[in-house]
């Protein structure tokens, strides 16, 4: 199972030729997707019939038009591309009727969207800020444009609402294909276990360099274990983050980075006592305690005994 090349249809059709049994994420921005995610727009939007309470989403399962439209494993992919344009021409105008609706219906993510443009907007008008928070800009900016005709004196930023209503439409949605599983929740499932391993791994070739002859077998296998573990509970880290901070939006990471937020916490200092077997946590300023607070750690112990 891997993503590696999962944009080049080449290596998909290779993958199908060698019966090679994969799940992959696939762009939100291919043809077939989009047509699918149109069809089945109202099936997903149904709490009950297609929700997973415990994984929190909507799923269905469709048939993989890739495989049905190969020919002795030779891919036809003019005639898929064709059939995808001809399909998206026409649900274009009920596309835009869908998308005027969940606009009307007040969606939280149109609502997140538009606000925090409308924001940086208002920045911008006001001159209040010398420089705007570079994590909101990031996300937003492919929102904006400059109005360059509007005033001679001084910049008038508008907001593109064509490319903010195209983005609204795919919101928080995901693609997986697969001939291994067809139960899309299961599929999710293993799909997450698989991006826990390749961050592991991503993070092993890193610290050796890309290089696999500065480790044994054994020792690579050993570290890699270790990366694996580290990438879980740092994925379990920043899930707690993004659920205390939804609850209390005041507390939030440095750049929304994760790795600054670990990096200042090495910060904390705990020394060793001179006739005990422990350690005494020394002062810890208000900005690690609203750090340790986004993690769900409330009340740090004054002493922690090493064997205990």
């Amino acid at each position: 199972m891997t993503d590696r090349g999962f944009q080049s249809i080449y290596n998909t059709q290779t993958a199908i030729n060698l019966n090679l049994k994969y799940i992959q994420f696939l762009s939100l921005k291919e043809g077939v997707v989009k047509v699918h995610l149109q069809r089945h727009k109202q099936a997903l939007c149904d709490s009950i019939a297609h929700k997973d309470p415990v994984l929190g989403i909507s799923a269905i399962a469709v048939p993989d038009e890739w495989k049905e439209n190969t020919d002795r494993d030779v891919l036809k992919a003019l005639e898929l591309k064709n059939e995808g344009a001809a399909k998206i021409r026409q649900i274009e105008s009920e596309t835009l009727k869908s998308i005027e609706k969940a606009a009307q219906k007040g969606e939280a993510a149109v609502k997140r969207v538009k606000s925090s443009a409308a924001e940086l907007v208002r920045k911008q008008e006001e001159q209040n800020s010398k420089l705007i928070d570079p994590v909101q800009w990031k996300k937003i900016k492919r929102f904006l444009y400059e109005n360059r005709r509007a005033k001679d004196d001084e910049p008038v930023w508008s907001i593109k609402f064509d490319e903010l209503k195209e983005a609204v439409e795919v919101k928080g949605c995901q693609a997986i294909r697969s001939n291994a599983e067809s139960n899309p929740f299961v599929a999710l499932k293993l799909y997450r276990q698989r991006h826990i391993i390749e961050q592991g791994f991503n993070q092993l070739k890193n610290e050796v360099g890309g290089s696999r002859f500065e480790a044994t077998e054994a020792a690579y296998r050993g570290k890699l274990f270790v990366y694996t573990l580290a990438q879980a509970l740092r994925m379990s880290m920043l899930c707690k983050a993004r659920e205390v901070h939804a609850v209390h939006p005041e507390l939030k990471m440095p750049e929304e980075s994760m790795r600054k937020l670990i990096t200042q916490l090495q910060c904390m200092q705990a020394y060793k006592h001179r006739t005990t077997n422990a350690f005494v946590l020394g002062t810890v300023a208000k900005r690690h305690r609203d750090l340790l607070a986004l993690l769900g750690i409330t009340k740090l112990p004054k002493t922690v005994f090493r064997f205990s």
